[in-house]
């Protein structure tokens, strides 16, 4: 059973996204991919009904490699590098 519920409505020349339940990482990609593809150029999502938010960004980052400093001197070493 999915975590969120994504339902799409068309309100005149609005698209309208209702989300309810939880709102996760494979939600958040879900609804990523719908907006990339709405034909509509006014875009409405409705939270109103989520019940939970999970940021998935600690998860994310924890599949990112560490980030790199430049070596030697005068190459930014004091920077990072993403």
């Amino acid at each position: 059973m999915p975590a969120c519920s994504l339902e799409p409505e068309v309100n005149g020349r609005t698209a309208l996204f209702r989300i309810s339940g939880k709102f996760d990482g494979a939600c958040a990609w879900q609804l990523a991919g719908r907006l990339e593809q709405e034909p509509l150029s006014k875009v409405v999502v409705d939270f109103s009904q989520a019940n939970e938010f999970v940021d998935p960004s600690h998860s994310i980052r924890r599949r990112l490699p560490a980030p790199r400093l430049p070596e030697g001197p005068g190459k930014g070493a004091a920077k990072e590098v993403v």
